[in-house]
C-alpha cells in the first residue's frame, strides 16, 4: 500500500510565502475599510450631536449652547458666570473657560461625554466619567461638573466666539445654517507648532492634508456639523459661505478665507468665518 505523501519542506515556505503576500496585499485594506467604519461611526457621533443641540434649543428659547464672556481672553476667564459652583471650592478657583466648556453643556444637558470622542482619536479614549469640578473630589455631585476633565479628551473643535467690539459673543443665527460650528478637532491639536498655509483651488492634496484635522488618516478626510445642525464629510479645510479655512480666523467679516491664515481669536469679526478651536489652545 503507498504511503501518503506530505509537504515538503520547499512547498510549505512556498506556501507560507503566498500567504505572507497576501496578506501584504490585504492588510492595507483591512487598515483602510477599519477608518471608513471609524470615520462613519465619527460622523454619527456627530449627527447625535445635532440631534442633542436641537434638544438643548428647543429648552433654551433656540439658543445655542452659549456661557457669556465680556472679556478680552476667552481662555483665561473663569467660568463661575451661568453656573453653579460646588459649596466647597476655593473662592479664587473658578476654572478656566474653555471652547471644551461649551460642549459640556449638551453633557450637563444628559448626554455622554464620549458623545465627543472619536473612534480614531486614540489620544482622547473612550472613558465615559470625564468631568471636572471647581474642587476635584470623586464625591463632589454632578450638578457642579463643568466641563470636561481634560481638553485633550474631546476629538472636535467648536466655533470660537465672535468679536464685537469688547465682547465676545455666540453670534449664530437662522441665517447662518451653512457656518460650520463644529468638525473632527483642529490639526493643533495634535501639533502644536502647526501652522496653517494659504488656500487656492489647485492646492495639491498632500498640502490640503496638512491643514486638515488628524483624526482620519493623516488629514485625508473630516467630518463637520453645520449650523443648520447637518453633517457632512469634508476633503479640505476651505468650507463654509465663502470657503473660509474652518480652523483659521479671516480677519475680515465675511471675507473669503483661502488666503486667510491668522490664528488670533481677535481677528474673529463674523460668525460667517468659521474658526474653529480646541480642544486645546484658543
Amino acid at each position: 500500500m503507498r504511503r501518503a505523501r506530505g509537504f515538503t519542506l520547499v512547498e510549505l515556505l512556498v506556501v507560507i510565502a503566498i500567504i505572507a503576500m497576501l496578506m501584504g496585499i490585504l492588510m492595507p485594506l483591512f487598515v483602510r475599510i477599519l477608518g471608513q467604519a471609524k470615520l462613519a461611526v465619527c460622523r454619527a457621533r456627530l449627527k447625535s450631536v445635532g440631534t442633542a443641540v436641537a434638544s438643548y434649543q428647543s429648552r433654551n428659547d433656540q439658543r445655542w449652547p452659549w456661557i457669556d464672556n465680556v472679556t478680552s481672553d476667552w481662555s483665561k476667564v473663569a467660568t463661575g458666570t451661568n453656573r453653579d459652583r460646588s459649596p466647597a471650592a476655593d473662592a479664587n478657583n473658578g476654572g478656566e473657560r474653555s471652547i471644551t466648556a461649551l460642549m459640556f453643556l449638551l453633557v450637563r444637558d444628559g448626554e455622554a461625554p464620549g458623545l465627543f470622542v472619536c473612534p480614531s482619536d486614540d489620544s482622547a479614549g473612550e472613558e465615559r466619567s470625564l468631568r471636572h469640578d471647581d474642587d476635584g473630589r470623586e464625591e463632589t455631585d454632578e450638578v457642579f461638573y463643568w466641563d470636561f476633565s481634560a481638553a485633550s479628551k474631546v476629538s472636535y473643535s467648536w466655533q470660537a466666539p465672535v468679536k464685537k467690539g469688547d465682547r465676545y459673543v455666540n453670534g449664530i443665527s437662522a441665517e447662518d445654517g451653512s457656518t460650520v460650528v463644529m468638525a473632527d478637532k483642529t490639526p493643533a491639536a495634535s501639533e502644536p507648532g502647526w501652522t496653517p498655509q494659504a488656500l487656492a483651488e489647485d492646492t495639491p492634496p498632500s498640502q490640503l492634508r496638512l491643514g486638515m484635522s488628524r483624526n482620519h488618516f493623516g488629514g485625508e478626510a473630516a467630518n463637520l456639523l453645520r449650523a443648520d445642525l447637518s453633517v457632512r464629510e469634508l476633503k479640505r479645510p476651505d468650507e463654509g459661505y465663502e470657503y473660509d479655512n474652518i480652523y483659521t480666523a479671516a480677519g475680515k467679516a465675511n471675507r473669503g478665507a483661502r488666503d486667510a491664515v491668522s490664528l488670533d481669536i481677535a481677528r474673529h469679526l463674523s460668525v460667517r468665518d468659521s474658526f474653529l478651536v480646541g480642544p486645546v489652545g484658543k
